[in-house]
């Protein structure tokens, strides 16, 4: 019996390895794109009614590229993972329940998506394989995993 979440089978530490490439590499990706272009972001954010629509446009940007890269890399995954549910929790409340109301599923379902990863990583960690892992002690006797 495992009596702490160190103590698990190889299969969920390559199953959050799994999980942190693929949310670190989506807000990478858009993160990065937000950066080169904010413009389009901003004039969203404006029509939103957002105060200070250019700050929290590249404050919202940089949260989801350098999250993103925390994440990707397993470094402060659970600080990283907070912010991005801050994130995502603000896209859908504000963005997205205008997507479901109209129809358009996919970018709503997306924003649920990655709440939802970010939750069980802010809940789990970032499993062995990451740059901020830590050594348990798994058994007993003192072995360690």
């Amino acid at each position: 019996m495992y009596h702490n979440i160190c103590c698990k089978p190889l299969s969920v530490d390559f199953g959050l390895l799994v999980l942190r490439l693929s949310v670190g590499l989506v807000f990478v990706y858009y993160g990065f794109n937000k950066v080169m272009d904010i413009d389009p972001f901003v004039q969203t954010l404006t029509k939103l009614n957002f105060p200070m629509p250019f700050l929290l446009a590249y404050l919202e940007a940089f949260v989801q590229l350098f999250a993103g890269l925390a994440i990707l890399v397993g470094a402060y995954t659970r600080f990283a993972a907070g912010l991005l549910i801050i994130d995502m929790l603000v896209a859908i409340v504000t963005v997205h329940m205008t997507d479901l109301l109209t129809g358009n599923l996919g970018p709503a379902l997306m924003a649920t998506s990655m709440l939802g990863s970010t939750i069980a990583l802010k809940s789990i960690g970032s499993g062995k394989w990451s740059l901020t892992s830590r050594e348990c002690v798994c058994e007993p006797s003192g072995k360690k995993r």
